[in-house]
């Protein structure tokens, strides 16, 4: 790497650090386009939403319907430690990235019709919520 491409991936990094610290305690819940799933999310998961969880909706690798800077929600999908396909969920705590996965969970539900619970407490746990709902 050149000496201006480590000088500007260092400032590209410092600068994506500070906006994590400006987010303060962000929690998110992430899905895209899959055909399977898709309703259900809409219609079950995103209404039921605690308050303090904002749906980030992704087309491809386009984020729709967002007032964050998608430049820098991209890097946050770049950091994630424990992808494992959509739906997910993000946290941001102290300019820190948590994440993890619900797919396993949202599938087995979506297959099965049985288990909601399990989706919702693992939100509930994650977010360290008392109570999953508005």
């Amino acid at each position: 790497m050149s000496p201006f491409g480590w000088i500007k991936a260092k400032k590209d990094t410092k600068e994506f650090d500070e906006y994590l610290v400006t987010l303060g305690n962000k929690n998110f819940f992430c899905y895209n386009n899959r055909v399977k799933g898709f309703e259900c999310i809409n219609n079950e998961i995103i209404p039921n939403l605690h308050e303090d969880v904002e749906p980030i909706f992704l087309i491809g690798k386009s984020i729709e319907n967002t007032s964050y800077d998608t430049g820098y929600l991209s890097n946050i999908f770049r950091h994630f430690k424990n992808y494992n396909r959509f739906p997910h969920l993000v946290k941001i705590r102290n300019g820190e990235i948590f994440d993890t996965s619900l797919n396993s969970e949202f599938f087995s539900y979506l297959d099965t019709g049985k288990n909601k619970k399990r989706i919702d407490r693992k939100i509930e746990q994650f977010f360290e919520f008392k109570e999953i709902g508005k």
